[in-house]
This record gives structure tokens, sequence and C-alpha cells, in this order.
């Protein structure tokens, strides 16, 4: 490949992989804010009910409230930790192997190794899937490079490009 045509591929495969890392964070930016609504709305609802009742009645309610809250809280710290993660992703140039912030194109589907933040559709770019490095697949592809192929629970792949 000519070295001007590599450059400018190496470019807009950079330009393509922050405008992914852009838009998911914003994406999952959006749902910590819901999430954390949904908690002010759940405490709020909780907070009413112990104005107008009273006894066991109130108790039962009290800690069924108080248990979902505790769920919301947990996952949204979880959440945010999972953001966080996304937000400090190196924007190197790109790797020739996969490691963590790489964005791995194989012939099932398109990866973004570091945070674990499950599936995601892109308005442009169509779906990727955000899985740990400590997760079976994440363990598979990394340090692997472009043309490798691997196995994860009897399932053969291959590494298509990494950005």
């Amino acid at each position: 490949m000519p070295p001007l045509l590599h450059l400018t591929n190496l470019l807009t495969s950079t330009l393509d992989k922050i405008k992914i890392l852009q838009e998911a964070y914003s994406h999952f930016s959006q749902k910590l804010k819901d999430l954390d609504s949904h908690i002010k709305t759940v405490q709020d609802a909780a907070n009413q009910e112990s104005k107008s009742s009273v006894g066991d009645k109130y108790e039962t309610g009290r800690a069924m409230a108080q248990n979902e809250v505790f769920m919301l809280k947990t996952q949204f710290e979880s959440l945010r930790i999972e953001v966080e993660k996304l937000g400090s992703l190196l924007l190197s140039d790109s790797k020739d192997t996969a490691s963590s912030g790489s964005l791995v194109k194989t012939s099932q589907g398109q990866f973004l190794l570091g945070p674990a933040l499950g599936k995601w559709k892109s308005e442009e770019k169509g779906v990727f899937y955000f899985i740990s490095l400590d997760a079976p697949l994440g363990h598979a592809l990394q340090g692997k490079k472009k043309g490798d192929s691997f196995e994860v629970n009897q399932r053969k792949d291959k590494i298509l490009d990494i950005f």
C-alpha cells in the first residue's frame, strides 16, 4: 500500500473511532442521567408513602423502596465506573494488536475492548459490543492481530481489522 494511502486510511479509521467513542460516551452518559433521575423518583415516592401510611404497611413499603433504591444505586455506580473507563480510553494511533481501547472488527461483529457496557447501536456505524478484557471474548482477542483467528465457546472467528 502506498504511504499516502496508508496514512489516509489510518486517519479516516482514527477519526471514525473518535466519532464512535464520542457517540457512545454521550449515549451512556445519558443512561447515567436517566438512572439518577429514576433513583430520585423512587426515593420521592418512598418519602410520599411514609407521609400517608401508618404501621406495618408503611414499614414494608418503605423497606421495599429502600431495597430498590439500593439496587439502583449499585447499578448506577457500576455504570458510572464503566463510563469513566470509556471516557479515559487512549485515542492513540491504530495498533497492530488488540488491547484496551482497540476497536476490533471480526466476521461476527464489532467489539470495543475496555469498558463492559454491553451492546450499543451507533447511528451511523451499526452495532458494537463493549467488552472487558477480562471477559472470555476480550481475553481471546487480546494480543491478536488483523487476520488472526480465535475461538471462544467453540465458535471460531477471524479478526478483519483493528483500530
